[in-house]
């Protein structure tokens, strides 16, 4: 399993959709094609704006979905 603690990208407040992006990118996207689980570790956030969730799973999730 992998983990990503997010606050070491990000800090207290998740707001950046560019860092997101690169995260979903650059991790989470190829950990799961090689089939391994991953750990969005949200440990130290405070707050979190809808767009940086979204930035960070929306096409995760579209492409779970579709190949499912």
């Amino acid at each position: 399993m992998f983990t990503i603690k997010l606050a070491d990208s990000v800090g207290s407040f998740a707001e950046n959709k560019d860092i997101a992006q690169s995260l979903r990118k650059e991790a989470i996207i190829p950990t799961l094609e090689k089939g391994d689980e991953i750990t969005l570790d949200f440990a130290g956030i405070d707050a979190a704006t809808q767009s940086f969730v979204h930035a960070l799973i929306s096409d995760v999730i579209r492409i779970l979905v579709v190949k499912s």
